[in-house]
C-alpha cells in the first residue's frame, strides 16, 4: 500500500510537471477571449437557494458528516469480478439465509419472511413528531393519520414512534425502538455533488473499472482539487472543446441555485485563477448538455425519480416514477435565459410545469420520433442506475448500520439527450415531499411509501413471502431493485453484483 501510494504521488507530480506551459497557452487564450467579451457567466443563477452545511437539505451532505469520514484512508479491497446472474434464477436450494445470519429477516430461496423491526402500542395511538424538520414532510403526515396515528407536539420524544429529521440524527433518537427517516451515512447517495462523484467513482474502481467508462454522467471535475481542476482544464482546452458549454455546480445548493454556464474555458481559468490553491471552490464543473431532448415544441426538460431505502435491516431497496419539470423558455444553447437551461430553478414558471411519465412517453414519440416502447426500456435502465447509486453506500469504509427503523427516501434527477441517451444528474438526500397536482402522482405515491414502510417494520407478515426482485415485487408504484436477503442468498451460490458488467448500456 505505501509503495502504492508514493506511485501514485510520483504519477500527480508527472502529470503537473508542464504547469507552466500549459499556464502559458490557457493565461493567451484567456486574454484573447476576455478581449471579446465581459467575464461574467454566459448564465448565472442567484445564490438564494444556498444552504450552509450545517443543514442539509436537497443535495446538500447526510448528516453533517465530511468526506473524510466516509473515506478515512486508503483502503485495500479485493475486486470481485463476478458476471451478474442475468437471469436473476436462484442457484442451489440448500443454501438458506436464517435469522442467524442477522440480515433481519429469511430467506430459503422462494419465501421471504422479514423480522418485525418495530412495535407500535397494542392499545392507544401511535405517536408521530418532527425533529428538526418544519414542514417537508406533510403528506406523509397525512397519510399516518389515516392509519390512526396522531401528531405529539408535546409528548416526550422517548415516547413518540416515528420522527422526521432533515440530516442530523436526534440525540435523543432511541434506535431500535422508534422509526426515522434517516439511513444515517447517506452522503454517497444525496449528499454534496463531490462526494457523490467521489463514492460512485470508488464503486466503479472496488468493481475493477472507471466510472468514466460506465456512460451514466456526463464528465465531471471536482473543484476543490487543484489536481482535478487541472484535469478539467486539460481536456477544456482541447482544440475540439474551445466552444464546449460548461456547468458549474456549487456543492451546497439546491433548486439550482448558484449554478453558472460558461462556453469554452478561458473565462474559467482566470475564475479559478489558474488552479490557484487559494481559489479552488467546493463544487462540480459538468460538461453541458447542449443537444437535449425537447418537449411542448422546443422546451427542454429534466425529470425525478425516487429512490427509497425502505429498511436498513435487511436493506430493502425500491425505486419509484417522479415527475417531469419543463422549463417555462423555449430552448436555445445560445440563450443567456436561466430558465432556459435550469430546468429546476425556483424563478421557473409552475404554470404547465409538471408532467408524468405517460405525457412524456407520448410528447417523445410524437415530437421527437422517440419508440413507443421507449420509457419502459428507459424505466429498466434508471432501476439499474439507482441500484448503481445505492451500492455506492455499501462500499465506504465506514458501512451502514444495522439499525432497525430506519428509512430514507431520496429524489434522482435525470436528463435525457436528442439521441435518447439517459444522463443521472444527481441524487438529493431530503426532497421536497409535497403535491405536484394534476399528473396523478400525489398524493398517491406518499401514501403507498408510508403504508409500505409502516408494513416493513411493524407488520411484516403482512407482505407477499415472494418479496424478492426475481419475482418483480411491487408495492403499488414502488419496485424492489435490492433486497439483501435475495443478494445473500446469491452470493452463496457465486453470484455477486459488478456494476462493470452492467454498464454501459444503451437505452
Amino acid at each position: 500500500q505505501l509503495l502504492e501510494h508514493n506511485l501514485d504521488h510520483v504519477k500527480r507530480q508527472d502529470e503537473h510537471l508542464d504547469f507552466e506551459a500549459k499556464e502559458k497557452i490557457y493565461r493567451k487564450r484567456s486574454e484573447q477571449e476576455s478581449r471579446n467579451g465581459d467575464s461574467d457567466a454566459i448564465v448565472k443563477t442567484e445564490m438564494d437557494g444556498f444552504m450552509p452545511t450545517d443543514l442539509a437539505s436537497e443535495g446538500d451532505s447526510m448528516d453533517n458528516i465530511k468526506a473524510e469520514d466516509y473515506f478515512p484512508a486508503p483502503v485495500q479491497e479485493s475486486v470481485d469480478s463476478t458476471s451478474p446472474d442475468e437471469s436473476n434464477s436462484f442457484g442451489n436450494p440448500s443454501f438458506v439465509i436464517s435469522l442467524e445470519d442477522g440480515l433481519g429477516g429469511e430467506f430459503d430461496g422462494t419465501t421471504v419472511r422479514l423480522q418485525k423491526q418495530i412495535d407500535l402500542p397494542e392499545n392507544g395511538k401511535a405517536l408521530f413528531q418532527n425533529a428538526n424538520v418544519d414542514k417537508n414532510f406533510w403528506p406523509v403526515h397525512k397519510a399516518l393519520r389515516k392509519h390512526g396515528w396522531v401528531w405529539a407536539q408535546k409528548s416526550s420524544p422517548g415516547k413518540v414512534h416515528m420522527m422526521f429529521t432533515k440530516g442530523k440524527i436526534p440525540n435523543f433518537f432511541k434506535s431500535g425502538k422508534q422509526m426515522l427517516n434517516s439511513m444515517g451515512l447517506s452522503g454517497c447517495i444525496g449528499g454534496s455533488k463531490s462526494l457523490q462523484l467521489q463514492c460512485r467513482e470508488r464503486l466503479a474502481e472496488k468493481s475493477g473499472c472507471s466510472y468514466a467508462d460506465l456512460g451514466i454522467q456526463p464528465a465531471q471535475y471536482p473543484m476543490d482539487s487543484r489536481t482535478s481542476c487541472m484535469s478539467f482544464f486539460d481536456r477544456a482546452n482541447k482544440e475540439e472543446n474551445l466552444e464546449k458549454l460548461w456547468l458549474y455546480k456549487p456543492a451546497n445548493t439546491y433548486h439550482g441555485a448558484g449554478i453558472e454556464l460558461y462556453r469554452g474555458p478561458a473565462k474559467l481559468w482566470k475564475k479559478f485563477d489558474k488552479c490557484n490553491k487559494k481559489s479552488l471552490k467546493k463544487g462540480i464543473m459538468m460538461e453541458y448538455i447542449s443537444k437535449p431532448a425537447t418537449i411542448k415544441g422546443g422546451y427542454k426538460f429534466d425529470f425525478r425519480t425516487y429512490l427509497l431505502v425502505g429498511s436498513l435491516q435487511p436493506q430493502l431497496v425500491f425505486f419509484h416514477d417522479g415527475f417531469i419539470r419543463k422549463s417555462d423558455t423555449k430552448y436555445s444553447e445560445h440563450s443567456t435565459n436561466k430558465n432556459t437551461h435550469v430546468t429546476n430553478a425556483v424563478s421557473q414558471s409552475s404554470k404547465d410545469h409538471f408532467f408524468n411519465f405517460t405525457y412524456l412517453n407520448h410528447a417523445l414519440h410524437s415530437e421527437m420520433d422517440f419508440p413507443l416502447e421507449y420509457i419502459a426500456r428507459a424505466r429498466e435502465y434508471l432501476k439499474k442506475v439507482t441500484l448503481f447509486m445505492f451500492h455506492t453506500a455499501r462500499v465506504q469504509p465506514q458501512p451502514l448500520g444495522r439499525i432497525k427503523g430506519r428509512w430514507h427516501i431520496f429524489g434522482v434527477d435525470w436528463m435525457i439527450d436528442q439521441y435518447g441517451h439517459i444522463h443521472l444528474l444527481e441524487g438529493n438526500g431530503y426532497p421536497l415531499v409535497s403535491h405536484y397536482p394534476g399528473i396523478g402522482l400525489t398524493p398517491r405515491v406518499w401514501q403507498e411509501m408510508t403504508d409500505l414502510i409502516l408494513d416493513i417494520h411493524t407488520n411484516p407478515s403482512s407482505l407477499n413471502s415472494r418479496f424478492t426482485v426475481k419475482s418483480n415485487y411491487k408495492y403499488g408504484g414502488w419496485t424492489l431493485i435490492f433486497n439483501e436477503l435475495e443478494e445473500a442468498y446469491n452470493l452463496k451460490n457465486g453470484q455477486g453484483y459488478n456494476p462493470c458488467n452492467v454498464f454501459p448500456q444503451e437505452v
